[in-house]
């Protein structure tokens, strides 16, 4: 299974429903599935924590998490490749849009010699880099992006978090899209 994770940090935001019973703490959770029966279509979770008591509920900083799961046997070319790409497109649309002009960084992580870690690099391929192009004609309707492609400790001697700390202070991006073969937190997701 692919996993996209999203983080956009909103602690200005106030007010909501209780995310659940036992959960102790302030936010609104939602998820969406694909239609009913459909094992390949993308799977959306959003969890919101306004409050310190939702954050240490959850163990995680006030913010929007949203987690986007698609098929494990997802190709180029396959049935459900649109929908996939439509979820992404839409879940990338809705942390980006509120932000304004602020460019998005997207950091391709992992190993790009060692096949199971190469994600990153393989997807950084595919990426149109825009930021160095903001007022071109031409590219009016393009949201600035920047590419960090940070390689592993092994290879450049500095910590990939490190790298990304350093962009965001200098570029204060409205968000940060990490691909990474091994992005998830749940152990159930790995191997799918």
């Amino acid at each position: 299974m692919l996993n996209v994770n999203i983080w956009k940090n909103r602690s200005r935001e106030r007010g909501a429903q209780p995310l659940g019973a036992g959960r102790g703490g302030d936010g609104r959770a939602e998820r969406r599935h694909g239609r009913a029966g459909d094992a390949f279509r993308p799977r959306r979770d959003r969890v919101e924590i306004l409050d310190e008591r939702g954050a240490a509920a959850l163990g995680k900083p006030r913010g929007k998490y949203y987690t986007l799961e698609l098929a494990s046997r997802f190709e180029r070319g396959a049935e459900s490749f649109p929908d996939a790409a439509a979820a992404v497109a839409e879940l990338i649309s809705r942390c980006a849009g509120d932000f304004g002009d602020n460019p998005v960084l997207i950091a391709a992580l992992g190993n790009p010699d060692i096949t199971p870690d190469a994600l990153g690099s393989l997807a950084a391929d595919h990426i149109i880099v825009t930021r160095h192009l903001k007022g071109e004609p031409g590219f009016e309707a393009f949201r600035a992006t920047a590419l960090c492609r940070t390689g592993v400790l092994g290879t450049t001697g500095v910590e990939s978090a490190r790298q990304i700390k350093t962009l965001c202070a200098e570029l204060h991006p409205a968000l940060v899209i990490a691909i990474d073969a091994l992005a998830g937190s749940d152990l159930s997701r790995l191997c799918r």
